[in-house]
């Protein structure tokens, strides 16, 4: 085995033992009651420029679908990054583990007295997760993972916000390691005297949507979301 091969080997191996030592004990399982958001897939369409530069008549692209302005007068509350964040729980065979990932910056744009019609955005800055043992941040920003190195921030906006029964519907475009999926989720939206809180709990994505993968690690992920904007 080359040196290279060494390294690798004794990293998943420390990888391994983190995982049982902080996880608290073994197969770590995602919640049977997981809300999975839905992750639509965009149609193709034919590309005649790129077609005719590789000499193919069949080559397609994602439609992608982009974020509109909210429209007439409207409100606009900053992202409080103090107070805001992102809960991710990943499970394996080792356990379960949770990081913090913390928006950086962001914004709810939304016509008063109406969060239809409104836009939310946001960044992630990838070099600033949160956990108690940083070697497992270390791992989980290597090239085979989120390759922060190469993709440091993460983003989302949103297409459009819908009321329903149970809260808001809130569809967007999400970007992670230079892959845009459209989803949708649904969100509770409160608003105080100076604040307006958007808050999510128990929802879950499938991570090989995105290219992450890890030995042994299950695609599910659990999120609890809680993004604080205040008024500006």
């Amino acid at each position: 085995m080359n040196k290279d091969g060494i390294k690798e080997y004794v990293g998943i191996g420390l990888f391994v033992l983190l995982a049982i030592i902080a996880g608290g004990g073994l197969e770590g399982k995602p919640p049977e009651d997981l809300q999975m958001v839905d992750v639509i897939e965009e149609p193709t369409t034919k590309h005649n420029d790129h077609a005719d530069a590789h000499g193919d008549n069949h080559a397609e692209e994602k439609n992608t679908q982009k974020p509109t302005e909210p429209s007439g007068p409207t409100l606009t509350y900053a992202l409080d990054d103090l107070e805001t964040a992102i809960d991710a729980t990943g499970y394996s065979k080792w356990g379960e583990q949770t990081v913090i990932f913390n928006p950086t910056s962001g914004s709810f744009a939304f016509p008063e007295g109406s969060y239809e019609g409104g836009k939310i955005s946001g960044v992630i800055d990838m070099e600033l997760l949160i956990h108690d043992k940083q070697l497992l941040v270390d791992h989980i920003q290597e090239p085979k993972f989120f390759n922060t190195a190469e993709y440091p921030e993460s983003t989302f906006e949103s297409l459009r916000i819908e009321k329903e029964a149970d809260g808001y519907k809130i569809t967007g475009n999400l970007t992670i390691k230079g892959n845009t999926k459209t989803i949708a989720f649904v969100a509770e939206i409160e608003e105080g005297d100076s604040t307006v809180t958007v808050t999510s709990r128990n929802i879950g994505l499938k991570t090989t949507y995105w290219d992450l993968k890890y030995p042994s690690v299950k695609e599910d992920v659990k999120l609890d979301i809680s993004l604080v904007f205040k008024k500006g």
